[in-house]
């Protein structure tokens, strides 16, 4: 396959996007490889999808948000396969078709280290014996930034970059101070118990419409008919248990010891209108992180990925920039 430069690398505006990502969605999966592990409790079957391109300088790992899935991260693969790179994706536990508990809207968990358990098991018994002398690096987005937070500062890490693009560390609470939403939660978990669905949670459903003012309107317009025409992707609603581990991950997340067993250099992407996460907090992560440098979007939403076409040019540069430094090689 050849390969782009950075300069070289066609970014699709909203326009181009809606005419061709069918066609380059199907050429993907025309090549694409499939597998599947056990995790290491044995409680779930975790679904995986490569694609590997001639003389690759790497392989990325993509790390998905809370309730997405694999499948939204084709366009992002077609563009890393032009720079060079090995893609290797998955859906986490609970997510896609990844398995699930019965209900398939609704994501538990009792420790977001098992999502970092997963991940550490994809690269060490799929990714890195695949591909031994090549780098690997991470791409994650929200709860995919958490978890390979947890995933980085672990000792048998063998990712030596990442970029995280609006990672969470504190989920926003709807203007609530955070100590009376823990309360809320906290008098739930007595109420109903942990597995319970979280009070505040919604259901999915297909009445949304998309403007400019979002971001890419083809891009989030494409990613909702994904959930539309397949139920395995509707999932939108967490349990009190992963709502609780969502509301005390920050205490790790801005622990400086922690925080000094990372390594890898870092990229991390925020974004001015998020409203899923925090950003005060993903501030305090980045300066926090010897290693870490922050790109700002101030007009785009929580997905960045899919936001106004301007920035998407400046973000894929800067994110293959990034991984295209020699300085580890």
């Amino acid at each position: 396959m050849l390969t782009a430069s950075n300069e070289e690398l066609h970014i699709m505006s909203d326009e181009e996007f809606a005419v061709q990502i069918k066609d380059i969605e199907e050429a993907l999966l025309s090549t694409v490889k499939t597998t599947s592990f056990e995790t290491s409790d044995k409680k779930y079957s975790i679904r995986c999808k490569y694609f590997t391109t001639d003389e690759a300088k790497a392989c990325i790992v993509i790390v998905h948000g809370f309730t997405e899935f694999l499948d939204k991260y084709y366009e992002m693969a077609h563009y890393c396969l032009q720079m060079g790179y090995n893609v290797f994706l998955y859906d986490q536990r609970g997510h896609g078709y990844s398995s699930r508990p019965a209900d398939k809207g609704l994501i538990d968990i009792d420790s977001f280290e098992l999502y970092a358990d997963d991940l550490a098991k994809y690269i060490g018994d799929i990714v890195e014996p695949m591909f031994p002398d090549l780098p690997i690096y991470l791409f994650s987005h929200s709860l995919g930034g958490t978890v390979s937070t947890l995933y980085l500062a672990r000792p048998d890490c063998v990712a030596s970059r990442a970029v995280l693009s609006s990672p969470m560390i504190r989920p926003t609470t709807n203007g609530f101070p955070i100590f009376l939403a823990r309360a809320e939660l906290r008098h739930n978990i007595r109420k109903h118990g942990k597995s319970a669905p979280f009070n505040h949670g919604r259901h999915f459903t297909p009445d949304v419409h998309f403007t400019l003012d979002n971001g890419s309107p083809s891009r989030l317009s494409h990613y909702l008919q994904m959930r539309i025409d397949d139920e395995h992707f509707q999932t939108c609603m967490a349990t009190n248990s992963w709502i609780d581990q969502a509301f005390t991950c920050d205490k790790y997340m801005l622990d400086r010891k922690f925080l000094a067993n990372i390594k890898a250099e870092m990229l991390v992407f925020t974004a001015g209108r998020d409203t899923t996460v925090t950003i005060r907090e993903q501030y305090k992560y980045v300066k926090r992180l010897p290693n870490a440098r922050r790109i700002h979007y101030p007009t785009s939403e929580h997905t960045i990925y899919a936001t106004h076409y301007h920035n998407l040019l400046t973000y894929y540069h800067s994110l293959f920039c990034f991984l295209g430094d020699d300085t580890d090689k």
